[in-house]
């Protein structure tokens, strides 16, 4: 299904393969099971995206989302940005507002626009995640694996702590913006972009 330059709500529902949509000017909501590609560009009010395996939320996406059975990529987003999903690669860059990304199993890389100025949670059961932040940064940082390693690539104010089979990263309290990366089984690296 392709559609471009639709206005006003936009409700898509079902199963299908492929979903293309540019330029849609009101809220737009996916609700079914799509095997194939969705890509969404351009869309200036909420995004909803649910599927038995996968529920997506956006504030709004002036860049570009694509969705597939294994990977999510988006750039240029409005928060709050939601994700919630059993097995998925993602990678979000240029990402304003509140982030809340959560997956079973699959790697998280996450680069917002700026110095963060909201809250940030990205956890996996089994992957690593990979955050960049600007130089100079301010932010409260509580990362831990518990399998796995820890890389701080980033510099001050974060300290590493090493935890039996597991590590941890974390900055003073009271810095910023809270930052939450978890793994059970996976590495973490915080580097500067």
């Amino acid at each position: 299904m392709r559609g471009q330059n639709l206005r006003g709500k936009v409700e898509i529902l079902g199963r299908g393969r492929d979903i293309e949509l540019d330029n849609v000017t009101g809220p737009l909501t996916i609700n079914g099971y799509y095997s194939g590609n969705i890509q969404v560009r351009n869309l200036s009010q909420a995004l909803l995206f649910q599927s038995g395996v996968t529920e997506l939320r956006a504030g709004g996406v002036p860049g570009r989302v694509e969705l597939s059975l294994g990977d999510f990529a988006g750039v240029n987003l409005a928060g709050p940005v939601v994700l919630t999903a059993s097995s998925k690669d993602v990678d979000l860059r240029q990402v304003k507002g509140e982030v809340n990304i959560s997956v079973d199993r699959g790697d998280i890389r996450f680069q917002p626009e700026a110095a963060p100025a909201d809250k940030i949670q990205l956890s996996t059961r089994s992957g690593d995640i990979e955050l960049v932040l600007p130089a100079g940064a301010a932010f409260e940082l509580d990362a831990t694996t518990q399998r796995g390693q820890v890389e701080n690539a980033f510099g001050e104010p974060v300290q590493v702590i090493t935890e039996g089979q597991g590590a941890a990263m974390k900055t003073p309290a009271g810095r910023g913006p809270k930052i939450i990366l978890r793994t059970e089984r996976g590495r973490i690296t915080i580097r500067k972009g």
